[in-house]
């Protein structure tokens, strides 16, 4: 569970998600501001938001494949995987 929070509170995407929803709350208590001053905070959030999530797109990939290249580097073999899988001879 700690490592949970820990994860999300160095999230760049959550902590511009709760920013975004502080704008909201603060909207919504009746404090005053224009439309357009609400989307001068809220639209650079949502845009934070959309290119850090295109940005870790391809970190799951980047981490197999770091693990593949350390466990080809250190000769441990990859658990459950036959010789025809990993593109060896029979």
């Amino acid at each position: 569970m700690r490592d949970v929070v820990i994860r999300l509170l160095s999230s760049t995407k959550f902590i511009m998600a709760v920013l975004g929803m502080i704008a909201y709350i603060g909207a919504r208590l009746g404090f005053e501001f224009s439309p357009e001053e609400a989307m001068l905070w809220i639209g650079p959030l949502i845009a934070a938001i959309l290119g850090q999530g295109i940005a870790d797109i391809g970190k799951p990939a980047a981490q197999i494949n770091a693990a593949a290249a350390e466990r080809l580097a250190t000769g441990t073999a990859m658990p459950n995987a036959s010789p025809s899988a990993s593109g060896g001879t029979p």
